[in-house]
């Protein structure tokens, strides 16, 4: 978007959700079994073929960074008139 003008990044996530109350040693042990699901070959190949980060949050921490990444997304989105906002820009 950057070679359009627009100075936007977009985001992807990847999210592993379990059920409410889920014991502890379940929950460490989903964090072991999915964190090696990130450090595989062909991961490592799309995170460096997109110039992404990885990063592992825990469900409070993947919380706040959803709701930052919608409040981003709202703002870009209304500064480009895009999906609902796309009617005010007319």
């Amino acid at each position: 978007m950057k070679d359009l003008g627009y100075d936007i990044e977009a985001a992807g996530f990847l999210a592993i959700f379990g059920p409410k109350g889920l014991p502890d040693m379940s929950k460490r042990d989903w964090r072991k079994s999915s964190h090696g699901l990130f450090v595989i070959l062909p991961w490592e190949k799309l995170i460096e073929n997109t110039g992404s980060s990885l990063f592992i949050r825990g469900s409070i921490e993947f919380g706040k960074y959803l709701e930052a990444v919608g409040a981003q997304s709202k703002k870009e989105f209304k500064e480009l008139g895009l999906g609902i906002y796309g009617k005010e820009k007319k």
